[in-house]
């Protein structure tokens, strides 16, 4: 008979035991990740499913941090980029046509960039390039040239959904 109530003794801890890490895993994870853990097939070995997660967390935190050290890597090449852009139209000759001449200018984050002005004639095009370093030019700039630039410093980078490019016209 005593062996009897040390089995029943015994049975009840085990039962009292079972539920408290019931309770404890439907905390933990929630009541319906509890009650699928339970259900799902294959998942008797509890502390080897948590070793598998807390396996796959570490290796997707690995992924996060190369991920961002390549995000690193290309906002320095970005910086690089020529990405703001400034154009204005102008006629630059009185009497003689229409705005058919611009000068575009296309800049760095840095102010780095290109002056590409077109003055357009009655006999052709002619296409003019100044290289722009940090907002200034060894060259000699036009009005128009130097709004280009103040205009795509302005810009920043493209953000606009149609073309981004902020435009002037030179009175």
């Amino acid at each position: 008979m005593s062996v009897n109530v040390v089995l029943i003794i015994v049975a009840v801890c085990l039962l009292i035991s079972n539920r408290l890490m019931h309770r404890r895993i439907s905390r933990f994870f929630g009541v319906r990740t509890a009650r699928a853990i339970k259900r799902a097939p294959g998942n008797e070995n509890l502390e080897q499913m948590l070793l598998d997660y807390l396996d796959y967390v570490r290796r997707v935190s690995d992924r996060n941090d190369q991920t961002q050290l390549e995000i690193g890597a290309l906002n320095e090449k970005m910086s690089h980029c020529l990405r703001n852009i400034g154009v204005v139209r102008y006629n630059p000759f009185e009497n003689m046509g229409g705005d058919f001449s611009f000068s575009l200018a296309l800049l760095d984050e840095t102010g780095s960039g290109v002056v590409i002005s077109n003055l357009v004639t009655r006999d052709g095009s002619n296409v003019y390039l100044k290289r722009i370093n940090r907002m200034e030019s060894k060259r000699r700039l036009s009005a128009e040239e130097t709004e280009a630039i103040r205009l795509a410093a302005q810009a920043g980078p493209r953000r606009d959904a149609e073309d981004g490019a902020q435009y002037s016209r030179a009175q």
